[in-house]
């Protein structure tokens, strides 16, 4: 990730840290003329990079105008093979955990004599479908 924030960071103008792996700079887009810096770049602790232009500048706008593409924005397209599974285990591990919790949230209701409304029943069902569907990843990853 460090090279992609130099790499990134270097093709900005005007670039001035304002906090821990917080930056400002001049924003690259054609046709906006920064007298000040408008370009706010943050890089996250799962190492995403986020970009805001006040200006109203898209952020697509601003990646491709230092020659970069919105994926390369992203941790998981620079990691390597083994990193890159363990990432997606842990998103994999987080989502098994919230459907989980969706089918607790309505065990607890049942069996406090709450029926579920038609709309609770429905999440429940996706939750149902999602936790095979991620049963089946799970084995996969094994």
């Amino acid at each position: 990730m460090q090279n992609f924030n130099c790499e990134f960071l270097h093709r900005l103008k005007q670039v001035r840290q304002t906090g821990p792996r917080q930056f400002i700079a001049y924003c690259p887009v054609p046709g906006h003329e920064d007298h000040t810096p408008s370009l706010s770049v943050k890089l996250t602790d799962d190492d995403v990079v986020l970009v805001h232009c006040h200006a109203g500048c898209s952020t697509r706008a601003v990646v491709e105008s230092v020659g970069l593409r919105l994926q390369d924005l992203f941790a998981t397209n620079r990691l390597s093979e083994e990193r890159r599974k363990e990432y997606q285990f842990k998103r994999l591990q987080a989502a098994y955990n919230h459907e989980k919790t969706v089918l607790l949230i309505a065990r607890a209701d049942l069996k406090r004599g709450q029926p579920l409304s038609d709309v609770d029943q429905q999440r429940v069902n996706l939750a149902l479908r999602r936790i095979q569907q991620y049963a089946c990843l799970f084995e996969e990853t094994a």
